[in-house]
């Protein structure tokens, strides 16, 4: 397992190594939630920078006020998972890196400009991009427009999707920040760090229910060593 932290001269190399890859992503601090996402009836153009090939057990679960919590499940990695035992479904995804293309005028009035983002795909979309993939002989550096219709029910990533045409990576690189490395930033996130699953304790730290009675963290059943007297230890 990754760790989260590091000391001294290593941690110095950490910090760096982990500001160059929060730049890479465009500057946001919480990447895993940098996800694609439409509105109703509305469109966007995309071009991703991998193949669908990366697929896990997801979480969408509310907590905090927000329905915009996602988590990896754990029940095939621990033999248990406390969203799983809390009610939460858990839905089958794969994931991709794209740069998203899609303009708007945000609130300041300044138009928005190309970003790096994780495309997380349910049933649906997950299956039609996997026949684009298929029939196209790959989706990386390929240009579509996707769509997602009025239906409230459909899938944020887009209901259907375009292909248009094939995209230079080097006319990609340009639409980058100008904070980052060009060459980071049109490479695909690396998901088994970026998805890597908490542990049951921390899960149900962050849905507020309490340890399992017997656990270590619940401090259940625990009995004090006896205590022996000088003569009972020498």
């Amino acid at each position: 397992m990754v760790s989260w932290f590091a000391k001294g001269a290593e941690g110095e190399k950490f910090v760096e190594e982990q500001e160059e890859k929060r730049k890479s992503a465009g500057g946001n601090d919480n990447v895993r939630n940098w996800r694609f996402k439409l509105g109703y009836d509305s469109s966007g153009y995309i071009v991703p920078l991998d193949d669908l090939t990366f697929f896990f057990n997801e979480h969408q679960f509310q907590a905090n006020g927000s329905y915009y919590n996602y988590e990896t499940c754990i029940q095939d990695v621990e033999g248990e998972c406390p969203l799983c035992e809390n009610g939460n479904r858990f839905a089958p995804v794969g994931v991709m890196s794209i740069i998203d293309l899609t303009e708007y005028k945000k609130k300041d009035g300044t138009m928005s400009k190309p970003k790096k983002k994780i495309m997380v795909l349910k049933q649906g979309g997950r299956e039609r991009w996997l026949k684009r993939q298929k029939k196209l002989g790959g989706l990386a550096f390929k240009k579509f427009e996707v769509t997602r219709s009025r239906d409230k029910k459909g899938e944020a990533t887009g209901t259907m999707e375009d292909y248009e045409k094939e995209v230079d990576p080097e006319i990609l690189k340009q639409l980058a920040p100008s904070d980052v490395d060009a060459n980071e930033w049109l490479k695909p996130y690396n998901y088994e760090e970026l998805f890597m699953p908490k542990s049951a304790a921390e899960l149900r730290k962050l849905i507020g229910i309490s340890e399992p009675v017997g656990s270590s963290e619940s401090g259940g059943d625990y009995q004090e060593p006896e205590k022996k007297s000088i003569k009972d230890l020498i």
